[in-house]
């Protein structure tokens, strides 16, 4: 409302001029809302300066409007990109790191040196899951299914009380290997799931199939029978 509000009343024109700031500094470009934009826009159109920065890769407000935003600060402005050379906040393993993620950042670290420890799922950082034990939360929330399992697995083999939620996905447990098994055996339908993680990195279908595989596995799961079985518990 702070920016909104303003816009609605048409109190910018209430503002006398030696009010009005010489220089506007925007932070977080990329995570604008419209009505942001447009107070930003207005301050401009009285004679401020905008200076603005932002990244694109750290977008996380699309769900309250800051769509686009970059692109569209610099239409409205008319606003001169001066993509950042270098970074005096990463060193330089780190930079390589986020290189490997996005293909097109171009940029250099200041500094060499630096470490990436990397976490493939919640229960392989003791820390982490000695915390959740600890801190005992209602609930547990993860994009992906594989993560839960994890958690779900480890915390089960320390006699933890925990639930896996979801009969969704029990049902697409189920469906996933119904499928795979209508022209194979339950092991293998195992190896097919190996097949989808290598060729489907990063989707649905890998998420699911790295679920199954992590129960299969710390059970030692071997038939269709003991699958079920699992489930159910």
């Amino acid at each position: 409302d702070m920016c909104r509000l303003p816009l609605l009343l048409d109190l910018f024109e209430q503002i006398p001029q030696k009010n009005i700031p010489k220089v506007v500094y925007v932070d977080e470009v990329q995570d604008l809302n419209p009505y942001q934009l447009l107070f930003v826009l207005n301050l401009a159109n009285r004679g401020a300066r905008v200076i603005g920065a932002g990244d694109w890769a750290q977008a996380i407000y699309a769900f309250r409007g800051g769509l686009d935003s970059i692109d569209k600060f610099k239409k409205q402005l008319g606003a001169t990109e001066l993509p950042l050379s270098t970074t005096y906040r990463c060193q330089s393993k780190i930079v390589d790191f986020v290189r490997t993620q996005i293909s097109d950042v171009d940029i250099q670290a200041h500094t060499k040196g630096g470490e990436v420890n990397i976490v493939d799922a919640p229960f392989k950082d003791p820390y982490t899951i000695d915390q959740l034990v600890l801190d005992r939360p209602d609930a547990v929330i993860s994009a992906r299914n594989k993560h839960l399992m994890n958690i779900w697995i480890y915390m089960f083999s320390r006699g933890e009380p925990v639930t896996f939620k979801g009969s969704s996905i029990i049902k697409m447990m189920k469906d996933t290997m119904r499928t795979l098994m209508k022209d194979s055996s339950f092991l293998g339908a195992l190896q097919k799931l190996e097949d989808i993680v290598k060729s489907t990195k990063r989707s649905d279908a890998s998420d699911m199939a790295l679920t199954i595989m992590t129960l299969c596995q710390y059970f030692d799961i071997r038939s269709q029978h003991d699958f079920n079985k699992r489930l159910k518990q």
